[in-house]
C-alpha cells in the first residue's frame, strides 16, 4: 500500500502549485477543473514511464493510478467547495447583522494608546481583537453569506469575548483580499488554508448565549494554574499548552522569528507524545487493577486504545492544528499498530500519516505548517536511517522488543554530536522553505535551538502538562502542586527567552539569499550532512530544482524597470537600472502597529533583486508614504537617502541630479510657499531612459503643478497620478502637457478617501492614457524597452486562489 498512498499524497500536494490556467468549460467551472485534468495527464504519463522502466506489475500500476485519481478528485472537490463558499470582494460593503458562534479564543493583535480620551483627560487604551466565527444566521442583503460560512472578524475595543459563545454583531464583511506583491505573506491563500471564506470588522454586538460547558470549560480548567499573577510568561505558557497564539506579546513573536525558533510555541509532537504516553500508562494500569479485563482486552491493546484516545482528546483541546494533527495521527497510529503486533517502517508511517492529514484537512496544503512539519520529519528520517530501523515485534500481543545494545552512541558526547548534526541538518534542509515563507534565514537558528529545544522539552512542557492535568481536578490538595509546576515551567520559559535575547544581539542575525547560489550552497551542505546512502538523492533533487528557479532578466544599459508595489492606500515604487536600485516611498503604517515596510516592501525587494538600495527617496512626511521606512532602513542596506522628512537623516530632495547606467534621475527643484503643507513639500522625481520617461510627483497639489509644467519639456511615457488620483491634483494643464501613455494610481481598493476621483480618471482617459490601479490590479511592473507592456500581479499572474474584481465601467 506504500505506492498507492504515496501517489494519493503527491496528487493532493500538486494542488499547492499556483495553477494559472483559465477555465475552458464555461463560467460555471473553476480554474481548478482544468488544472486537475493536467494533473491526471501528467500523473498517468509518469506512471507509464515508471511501469516501463521499473517493470511494475499491471495490478500495482492500476492501484497507483486509481490512488492518484482519487487524490485529484478528493482535493479538487474540496478546493472547489472552498472557493464556492468564498464571499465576494465587495469594496463598498455595508454593515449587516450576523448571528455568529466564536471559534477558538480571540487573539488580541494590538493593545496600546487610543486616539480618544476619557472625561478626566487620561489616555484611553485601544484594543483590537481578532477571532474566527461561524455564521449561524445573516440578515437579508448579501446572497453570498450563508449559514455555516466561516469568517475572520476584527473588533476594535471589544467586550469580553470567549470561545464557543453565540453573538449577534453588526459587521462589515468582505471577501478575501490582500496585498498582491512578489514575496511576503499570501494572506488570501492562508485564509483558504484555514477554511475562512471572508473577513470583517465588528461595529457593535451583544452576547446571545454563553459557551457550552464542554471543551471551553475543560480548556479553562486546564489553563487555571496559568492565571496566577506570579507568572511572568503566562501568555507564552498558555500558547504552549492550548495553542492560544494571541496571548503571546508581539515582541516575543519577533524574537522567535529573528532567531528561527517560532516552532517552540507550536503545540506539536512533544505535547501529544506526553499525552499519549500518559494515556498508555493509564490503560496498562487499568489492565492490572481491574480483574478479568485482560481476558477481553489484553494489556498492550488496552494501553494503545487509551493512549490513542488521550492523544485525540488533547489534540481537540489544543485546536487540532496541522502540527498537532500530524503528531496525534502518527503517535496514535504507531501505538495501535504496536498494540496489535504490526511492525511498520517509519518512512511508510510518515506517508500514511500524511495521507490521513490530507483526508481530514485537505485545505492544509496551503499552510506553511504542513510543509515544514512533514519536511522536518522526512529530513530526520533521511539523515539518520541507522537510528530508526524498525524493530520486530515478536508477540501478537505487542510484547516488548529486545533491549537495544549499548555502545559508543549512548555516550553523552556522542548524543550531543547527534543533536548538533540534527540541528544543522534541519536548518540547511529547511532553508528553502523558510526563505520562501519569511524571506530570510536566521543564522543563529542552530545555536538557538541547540539549547532552547532541550530546555522546552525537559523543563517547560512536562511540568506544564502536569499542571494542566492537576488543574482538571479543580481546587483541592493538588492546587498547590499544580501552581508549583506552572512556576517551574515559567522559569524554563524565562531561561529560553533570556538565551534567545542574548543571541539576538549578535551582529549577524539573518541572511537573505536566492537563486543558483542558494541552491548550490544547500546541495553542498546537505551532501556533507547526509549519509552516503542518500547523497545521490540530494544531487538529483538539486538538479531537478534548477528549472524551477525564476529567470532573472537584467535591465539593458540605458533602460529602466519600474515596479509599483501593492501596499494599499499608500506608495512604494522601485526603480531598477542595470546595476542600481532606488525606492521611492516605503509604504504606509497603521495605528494598530502593522506597517507594510516589513510585510510587503522588504520581502518584495528581496524577491525581485539585490537586498540593497543605492537611494531611498521619501517624498514627504505623510504616514502613507513613510510608515515602512523604519523597517526598510533596518533590514535593507541604504547607500543614500533623500526626502523632505527631517527625522530620516536624508538630504534635501530639491535640485538633485545624477546618472546611473545611462539613465538620468532628476529630483526637480520647486519653489515651496511659506508655511507649505506636507503635500506641498513633496519630492518630484523625473527619470529619463533611452526610450521612455517616468514622472513621480508624490502628493503634489494643483497650485505647484504649474511650476512642474515648465520643467517637463516633453511628454512622459509613464506617470504616477499625484496624490493617489485625488481631485486636488492632476490639473487639466498637467494632464495635457505630460500627455502620458500610461497612468498608474497607487491607491487601495475601496479606500475611505474615494481615490481615484472619477473626474481625474475621466481626465486621463480622455487624453488617451491607459490607467492601472495597484489596489485593483496588484503590483504593477513595466520596462522602458517594452513601453506598452504592463505586468499586473493580480490580473495577469493569478493563481486559482486569488480573488478577482470585475473591470470598472468604461475601462
Amino acid at each position: 500500500m506504500h505506492g498507492p498512498l504515496l501517489a494519493f499524497c503527491c496528487a493532493c500536494l500538486l494542488y499547492a502549485l499556483p495553477w494559472q490556467v483559465p477555465p475552458v468549460f464555461g463560467a460555471g467551472w473553476p480554474r481548478i477543473a482544468w488544472a486537475a485534468g493536467c494533473v491526471v495527464v501528467v500523473a498517468a504519463s509518469v506512471l507509464g514511464v515508471s511501469w516501463w522502466v521499473c517493470r511494475w506489475r499491471p495490478r500495482r500500476c492500476l492501484l497507483v493510478v486509481l490512488a492518484a485519481g482519487a487524490g485529484v478528485l478528493w482535493q479538487g472537490l474540496e478546493q472547489q467547495q472552498a472557493l464556492r463558499e468564498r464571499l465576494q470582494a465587495a469594496p463598498d460593503a455595508l454593515p449587516l447583522w450576523l448571528t455568529v458562534r466564536v471559534l477558538g479564543e480571540p487573539a488580541v493583535v494590538y493593545a496600546g494608546a487610543g486616539a480618544g480620551s476619557t472625561a478626566d483627560g487620561a489616555v484611553r487604551a485601544a484594543t483590537v481583537a481578532r477571532f474566527s466565527a461561524r455564521v449561524v444566521t445573516a440578515s437579508a442583503g448579501r446572497d453570498d453569506i450563508r449559514a455555516g460560512v466561516r469568517l475572520r472578524l476584527s473588533w476594535y475595543e471589544p467586550p469580553a469575548v470567549g470561545a464557543d459563545e453565540l453573538w449577534r454583531v453588526l459587521a462589515v464583511v468582505r471577501g478575501p483580499w490582500s496585498y498582491a506583491a512578489p514575496g511576503g505573506f499570501d494572506y488570501e491563500r492562508w485564509l483558504l488554508g484555514k477554511g475562512l471564506s471572508g473577513t470583517g470588522s465588528v461595529r457593535v454586538g451583544e452576547r446571545i448565549a454563553p459557551a457550552a460547558a464542554t471543551a471551553a470549560g475543560l480548556r479553562s480548567l486546564m489553563a487555571g494554574p496559568l492565571a496566577s499573577p506570579r507568572l511572568l510568561r503566562g501568555g507564552v505558557l498558555r500558547a504552549l499548552l492550548l495553542g492560544a497564539g494571541g496571548s503571546v506579546p508581539e515582541p516575543v513573536w519577533e524574537l522567535l522569528r529573528s532567531t528561527g525558533t517560532v516552532h517552540l510555541l507550536v503545540v506539536s509532537g512533544l505535547h501529544v507524545g506526553l499525552a499519549v504516553g500518559a494515556g498508555w500508562l493509564l490503560g496498562r494500569l487499568l489492565a492490572c487493577c481491574v480483574p478479568l479485563l485482560p481476558l477481553y482486552c489484553p494489556a498492550p491493546r488496552l494501553g494503545s486504545i487509551v493512549g490513542a484516545l488521550s492523544g485525540v482528546g488533547y489534540a481537540l483541546l489544543a485546536g487540532a492544528g496541522t502540527p498537532v494533527l500530524r503528531a496525534m495521527l502518527a503517535a496514535s497510529t504507531l501505538l495501535l499498530l504496536r498494540g496489535w503486533g504490526i511492525a511498520v517502517e517509519p518512512r511508510r508511517l510518515l506517508v500514511l500519516v500524511l495521507a490521513l492529514v490530507l483526508v481530514v484537512q485537505p485545505l492544509a496544503i496551503h499552510l506553511q505548517g504542513l510543509w515544514l512539519s512533514f519536511a522536518a520529519v522526512a529530513v530526520l528520517l533521511l539523515g539518520f536511517p541507522e537510528r530508526i530501523e524498525p524493530r520486530r515485534i515478536h508477540s501478537p500481543l505487542g510484547s516488548a522488543p529486545p533491549p537495544h545494545r549499548s555502545g559508543p552512541a549512548n555516550a553523552p558526547l556522542a548524543r550531543l554530536g547527534l543533536l548538533v548534526r540534527a540541528q544543522l541538518l534541519l536548518t540547511f534542509a529547511l532553508a528553502p522553505l523558510l526563505l520562501a515563507a519569511t524571506g530570510q534565514l536566521a543564522v543563529v537558528s542552530p545555536l538557538a535551538n541547540l539549547l532552547a529545544v532541550p530546555l522546552v522539552s525537559v523543563l517547560v512542557v512536562p511540568p506544564l502538562l502536569g499542571s494542566a492535568a492537576l488543574g482538571l481536578a479543580g481546587d483541592g490538595p493538588t492546587a498547590a502542586f499544580a501552581s508549583w509546576l506552572s512556576g517551574l515551567a515559567d522559569l524554563g520559559v524565562h531561561m529560553v527567552l533570556y538565551w534567545l535575547q542574548r543571541l539576538q544581539t549578535l551582529p549577524v542575525l539573518a541572511v537573505h539569499a536566492s537563486g543558483p547560489r542558494l541552491l548550490l550552497a544547500e546541495a553542498a551542505l546537505l551532501w556533507l550532512l547526509c549519509t552516503p546512502r542518500h547523497r545521490q538523492l540530494v544531487v538529483l533533487l538539486a538538479a531537478a530544482a534548477v528549472p524551477l528557479l525564476p529567470a532573472v532578466q537584467a535591465v539593458p544599459h540605458g533602460e529602466l524597470k519600474v515596479t509599483a508595489l501593492d501596499v494599499g492606500q499608500g506608495s512604494a515604487i522601485v526603480l531598477d537600472t542595470l546595476q542600481h536600485r532606488l525606492l521611492f516611498d516605503a509604504g504606509p503604517a497603521f495605528p494598530g502597529g502593522f506597517e507594510t515596510g516589513s510585510a510587503v516592501v522588504v520581502p518584495s525587494l528581496l524577491a525581485t533583486g539585490p537586498g540593497r538600495l543605492d537611494a531611498l527617496v521619501l517624498s514627504h512626511a505623510d504616514l502613507d508614504h513613510t510608515g515602512g521606512a523604519g523597517s526598510v532602513v533596518e533590514r535593507i542596506e541604504v547607500a543614500r537617502a533623500y526626502g523632505a522628512v527631517p527625522d530620516t537623516g536624508g538630504d534635501d530632495c530639491n535640485g538633485r541630479r545624477w546618472r546611473w547606467d545611462g539613465v538620468e534621475f532628476n529630483l526637480l527643484s520647486l519653489a515651496r510657499p511659506r508655511g507649505a503643507t506636507d503635500n506641498e513639500r513633496s519630492c518630484v522625481l523625473l527619470v529619463r531612459a533611452a526610450s521612455a520617461s517616468v514622472l513621480l510627483a508624490g502628493d503634489l497639489t494643483a497650485p505647484l503643478e504649474a511650476q512642474l509644467l515648465r520643467r517637463l519639456g516633453t511628454p512622459v511615457t509613464l506617470m504616477f497620478a499625484p496624490h493617489h488620483g485625488s481631485s486636488s491634483s492632476s490639473s487639466r494643464a498637467l494632464v495635457r502637457v505630460a500627455d502620458p501613455q500610461l497612468v498608474w494610481i497607487s491607491a487601495g481598493l475601496g479606500n475611505r478617501y474615494g481615490h481615484p476621483h472619477p473626474r481625474v480618471v475621466a481626465r486621463y482617459r480622455a487624453q488617451g492614457a491607459a490607467i492601472h490601479q495597484t489596489g485593483r490590479h496588484g503590483t504593477l511592473s513595466w520596462r522602458s524597452d517594452q513601453a506598452l507592456q504592463v505586468r499586473r500581479w493580480r490580473s495577469d499572474w493569478s493563481p486559482y486562489w486569488r480573488a478577482q474584481l470585475a473591470a470598472p465601467p468604461g475601462s
